[in-house]
């Protein structure tokens, strides 16, 4: 954790040591229950997909065919859903933009490509991200020219407009000697898209034009090359320079300040072979590399199956280690691994399935994982200094009538499969949290569309009372907790830093107080 000289640092006044003696116990943290968004439930109202269009851009009443990924705004004031349509092929792709438990039709496939052509629709809708205005971009592939096209979308808030496009010059590439570089475009897949505060797009472009292919892919700013691969390089965990060799699929992440990014990919591990190694950066260095341990652990890495970064600048990451049992890593550190304490739940540990891992600017992490121990072994979601929030099995008040009688529960039919989408887990630095999770009734059934189409998924969203002066997590506060924090503070340690900017100064310490003496 950095100390920033230039800022306001103060000394510990001997006074607010003693606060943690005037301060009352605190009540337990409490969470839930989940609120549903939407689901794929046949004939339930959270089935009809908000302002859906047909072909002629006319209202239209359909159901949720898929409910599949979504992003929160950095003030967790607004998410976007992605899914699909029961309308057929060339409407069913839909974004849908909301707040709190309600939405409405952002983009549909069918409707037509900003800035496009005039017989140009969107086919598919990608991926997207919120700056910190609430803007949104977001990536498509098109339909109705010639061939396959494919861009990324601006939303500055009112109005959409085209930022890259097929066929779009690429700035800063390199061919392979002997080959023109400069005359390089853009190809039909581009993915990863994400809207920094200065309103550049990011993106990973998957296929480039006039290039060779050892050096056909690359990370973007709008149209200029940030990183390519046969081009860039890294420092290996090995301390071995080597250019990157690959990208992996929606790998590439940066915070809407452009402060930090993060992107998973290869490089060859021995030369002339197409043996790799897979590897995660932050901010252009190496924080994870297959077979080798974490830096500063004992856990050796297999696999990343997935990354984030948040808009602090905190990183996670999830995969499996070299026994194939799942790991989750918050900014270097081991958040949750196979045996390890699920967070305030006395007596139960990780087992070997990990879903998902994310977290917020406040300190809290938030893991998806199958459990192991006192209680049953059960699909969970649990976040630090709350425990377990969300149980396989738990009822779900589908019609929002404040009562479990809708014959809903968390989880599929069949246990053996996970509870929880894969990755799709957000939590807001107020404490809501928003995951997909598949739902079943008491009969073992799932809960799907109809006809079915992939898991039983639903939207939802559930409230905490979190207590972020409560350091150590045990859902009170007491003299504990204060020390904790001191003696963070003092060191300049990861749990000074108090606001999550990155550095630990007098308004962490301003605030830790201000925290504690109101109490949770």
């Amino acid at each position: 954790m950095r100390h920033d000289m230039n800022r306001r640092r103060i000394s510990i006044p001997t006074a607010a040591l003693c606060v943690a003696t005037l301060v009352g116990v605190s009540g337990r943290a409490q969470a839930g229950p989940p609120q549903v968004i939407y689901t794929k439930i046949p004939g339930s109202p959270t089935s009809l997909v908000p302002g859906a269009l047909d072909g002629a851009g006319h209202p239209a009443t359909t159901n949720f065919r898929s409910i599949d990924d979504f992003s929160v705004s950095p003030d967790g004031s607004n998410w976007m859903l992605r899914g699909s349509t029961q309308q057929g092929a060339g409407l069913q792709s839909i974004l849908v933009h909301g707040t709190e438990t309600t939405g409405s039709g952002f983009a549909q496939a069918g409707q037509p490509f900003p800035g496009g052509s005039i017989s140009e629709t969107y086919d598919f809708l990608g991926r997207g991200s919120f700056n910190i205005s609430n803007q949104f971009g977001f990536s498509a592939s098109t339909t109705g020219l010639s061939e396959p096209t494919a861009g990324t979308v601006y939303w500055d808030g009112s109005t959409f407009s085209k930022r890259i496009h097929t066929n779009d010059l690429v700035t800063g590439m390199f061919d392979i000697a002997g080959n023109v570089s400069g005359d390089e475009l853009v190809g039909a897949t581009i993915s990863s898209a994400h809207l920094l505060n200065n309103g550049l797009l990011g993106a990973d472009l998957e296929s480039i034009q006039n290039c060779d292919q050892t050096r056909e892919r690359a990370l973007l700013y709008d149209l200029t090359s940030f990183q390519q691969i046969g081009v860039s390089t890294v420092v290996t965990l090995d301390n071995v320079t080597k250019p990157w060799f690959k990208f992996d699929p929606e790998p590439f992440h940066t915070t809407p300040d452009g402060a930090h990014w993060t992107a998973v990919g290869k490089v060859i591990r021995v030369p002339n072979t197409n043996k790799t190694d897979t590897l995660m950066t932050y901010d252009g260095g190496v924080v994870l590399q297959q077979d080798k341990e974490i830096p500063g652990d004992t856990l050796v890495v297999s696999s990343i199956d997935h990354s984030d970064v948040i808009p602090c600048g905190t990183w996670f990451a999830r995969g499996l280690d070299a026994a194939n049992r799942g790991y989750a890593v918050r900014q270097g550190v081991v958040a949750a691994e196979a045996g390890g304490p699920v967070p305030n739940t006395p007596g139960v540990v990780w087992g070997s399935v990990l879903i998902a891992v994310s977290g917020n600017c406040v300190g809290q992490t938030v893991i998806a994982g199958k459990t192991v121990g006192a209680i049953a072994a059960d699909d969970v979601l649990a976040i630090t200094g709350i425990g377990i929030v969300v149980r396989e099995g738990d009822p779900v008040d589908v019609n929002g009538d404040g009562l479990f009688n809708d014959d809903a529960f968390i989880g599929r039919g069949d246990t053996s499969l996970p509870a929880f989408a894969e990755d799709q887990v957000a939590l807001t630095d107020s404490g809501v949290l928003y995951f997909i999770a598949s739902l079943h009734n008491s009969a073992g059934q799932d809960l799907n569309s109809s006809p079915a189409f992939g898991a039983p998924t639903a939207f939802l969203r559930l409230t905490t009372d979190f207590c972020h002066a409560d350091m150590n997590g045990d859902g009170f506060l007491t003299g504990d907790d204060f020390d904790i924090f001191v003696r963070a503070f003092v060191d300049g340690a990861a749990l000074g830093d108090y606001n999550g900017d990155g550095f630990v100064t007098g308004d962490d310490f301003d605030s830790f107080v201000l925290d504690f003496t109101i109490g949770c």
